[in-house]
């Protein structure tokens, strides 16, 4: 007997039935202008949904294009692509070359011949130092090709988006992960980059004024938050924006972590002041919950990281647990809330890496909680650990150290964190948890 299903690829027609309902909530969110994130494990017929809808927008005489992020390697090559697969769309609408070339300031659509032979259009961004202008234009694009809003853009393979060579961390990092530990990401940018700060060279453009529009509009709508995750800020007015949210949302019940990122291994971060240290002291002042580097902590507390004895583990973690203490013990003054900090990175010899058994069973979650990579120790290294200090006691966490420098780390560890603290989870095991993700993951 033939199989009748088809598997691995997109199918259409008598080979895809069911999901009317889905259809219909999907169609009744793009009318409504709005956008969608479909998501879910592969192979399970996102790609066949999503044309299935657009085949019935066609029919309604949408323009729908699609850009593959598995075939994009770059910022240049996501604008080149776009551009070329909505004007593949909408040509019929668009017209003559020269009315396509009015559309754009900093790309340039031009006419080559491909190796059939035949005539095709490809774009160019007109400067090197353009990218993020000509991001702004393309994307401005469905706007003006058709300003009724008919027109429908489908990102395939979206979470390709971290692997442009441009860095995977902050939210491209925290909302798959939060995502799929069953918790709601609602995502506010504070700042975007074209590319991490690791990079010699990016562009970045502050989003201060973000928070406070959302914030107004979620509490007109009477939105409400289990968690609040807090991370990269390069300026103070950006904490500012970060404070104002949080007390403006937070309750009693509310989980805040708070990610200080000022700097590591010894050394300040390039964007680091000493009046942003002083406005993220504030912030964490609200936090329940805090993930700072070693070197971080130093800077919270006014310690001298070059004074530690980095050497010698076990009068390491008496030092970390006194400026933890510290901490904790302002917190407590400015705000009587109880503060756990979680201090991650701390690369030493003879940990107990392999042990990773969690105390407390965890359902439908799978994830784990490493940090970042700091190397403090050059022979015998072998354990990184997160210490976990509340309550006016501390607990050490080991995983065992991989070779490597890993961009967000950081990230995926706070986003683990924070998901398994709105569920409940006390903090060694969420600790435990997210070791074991990141082990599994950078493997």
């Amino acid at each position: 007997m033939k199989n009748p299903f088809k598997y691995g690829s997109r199918v259409s027609g008598g080979a895809f039935f069911d999901r009317e309902r889905i259809m219909r909530d999907m169609l009744g969110v793009i009318d409504g202008g709005n956008n969608i994130v479909l998501y879910g494990p592969r192979r399970f017929g996102k790609s066949s949904l999503v044309w299935e809808v657009v085949s019935r927008l066609r029919e309604r005489g949408w323009v729908c294009a699609e850009v593959n992020m598995m075939d994009v390697a770059s910022l240049e090559d996501f604008i080149a692509q776009y551009a070329r697969a909505l004007y593949r769309e909408a040509s019929p609408v668009v017209g003559t070359l020269r009315h396509v070339a009015s559309l754009f300031r900093r790309v340039t659509p031009a006419i080559s011949i491909a190796e059939d032979g035949k005539p095709e259009l490809k774009f160019e961004i007109s400067s090197s130092k353009a990218g993020i202008a000509a991001l702004r234009d393309v994307l401005e694009l469905p706007s003006k090709i058709c300003p009724a809003g008919r027109t429908l853009i489908v990102l395939d393979e979206f979470q390709e988006v971290e692997s442009l060579g441009l860095g995977r961390c902050s939210l491209t990092a925290a909302v798959p992960v939060i995502a799929a530990m069953g918790v709601q990401p609602c995502p506010v940018p504070t700042a975007i980059l074209s590319a991490q700060t690791g990079f010699e060279d990016y562009y970045c453009e502050t989003c201060a004024h973000i928070p406070a529009a959302f914030a107004n509009k979620w509490e007109r709508m009477g939105e409400r938050f289990d968690g609040i995750f807090t991370g990269f800020c390069t300026e103070p007015g950006q904490v500012d924006a970060m404070i104002d949210f949080v007390d403006r949302f937070q309750t009693e019940e509310t989980q805040v972590l708070v990610d200080p990122i000022l700097g590591d291994d010894g050394v300040t971060y390039k964007f680091y002041s000493d009046a942003l240290r002083d406005k993220l002291l504030a912030l964490v002042g609200r936090a329940t919950v805090i993930t700072p580097n070693l070197t971080e902590l130093c800077i919270l507390t006014g310690a001298d990281f070059q004074t530690l004895d980095l050497n010698d583990w076990d009068a390491l973690q008496d030092e970390i647990a006194e400026l933890c203490a510290d901490l904790c013990a302002r917190s407590a003054s400015d705000s009587g809330r109880d503060l756990t900090v979680l201090v991650t990175g701390i690369a030493h010899a003879g940990g107990s890496g392999a042990d990773l058994k969690l105390d407390s069973p965890v359902s439908q979650v799978s994830g784990s909680t490493g940090a970042a990579t700091s190397v403090f120790f050059e022979e015998g290294v072998d354990t990184i650990s997160t210490g976990i200090f509340g309550g006016g006691s501390m607990t050490v966490c080991d995983a065992p150290l991989l070779p490597g420098s890993f961009s967000g780390t950081g990230d995926l560890f706070a986003s683990v964190i924070i998901a398994a603290f709105v569920r409940g989870m006390n903090p060694v095991d969420a600790v435990k948890l997210a070791q074991q993700f990141l082990s599994a993951a950078i493997r």
